[in-house]
């Protein structure tokens, strides 16, 4: 993972690299923000030595270059930051030849609706439990004993990913395609919801 952030940006970032930490997966940071105001910077050299901080635009457009260029092939970028800072990333990153199914952008936005209530069954256990108003699938999984892959849980990073065998899934993440919602056999447990009931292949 390439993670990219300017200014308060940085917030849903430590969410990666601490989920990075937890589950062994390589993360890389470049964080760009003002002089002395730097977040999280402590936390953040404590769980990676693969980050660099920026205070000059030109240091950091040229280190993010080279990591864009010299990325292993099917590595995902995340990027969060100012609506122009974002812009300005994902051009580049296109430039470079990456596809946009492999950038993502975390935009700062109103929480998501609390949803109603559904059931879920995991049918390779047989356990079933209802997923309340305003808890998420991946946190009811969690309460339930069931340690799920995850990073951003925002909807955007696409590691919560789980693999779906009924029901009706009211997608609100960011990350599958519209074909892959068709299909309908997967589902992001962090953000989205089911009517009804959903039986999972869990």
């Amino acid at each position: 993972h390439l993670l990219i952030a300017a200014g308060i940006g940085i917030t849903p970032m430590v969410s990666h690299l601490r989920s990075a930490r937890r589950w062994g997966r390589d993360a890389r940071l470049l964080y760009i923000h003002r002089p002395g105001r730097g977040a999280h910077v402590d936390e953040i050299r404590a769980l990676t030595d693969q980050a660099r901080f920026f205070t000059a635009r030109a240091a950091f457009l040229a280190e993010l270059a080279a990591a864009l260029a010299d990325s292993p092939f099917g590595t995902h970028a995340y990027v969060c930051g100012p609506g122009v800072f974002i812009d300005d990333v994902v051009a580049l990153a296109t430039g470079f030849g990456w596809p946009a199914s492999r950038i993502h952008v975390e935009h700062f936005g109103g929480e998501l609706a609390p949803g109603e209530p559904f059931e879920v069954e995991l049918t390779h256990s047989g356990e079933s439990f209802v997923v309340e108003s305003g808890v998420s699938l991946l946190e009811a999984l969690e309460a339930h004993g069931h340690a799920v892959p995850n990073m951003c849980r925002q909807g955007v990073c696409g590691q919560c990913r789980l693999p779906v065998r009924s029901g009706v899934v009211l997608h609100r993440d960011l990350y599958l395609t519209q074909a892959e919602r068709d299909a309908g056999d997967a589902m992001m447990a962090c953000v989205s919801r089911a009517r009804g009931r959903l039986e999972l292949s869990l």
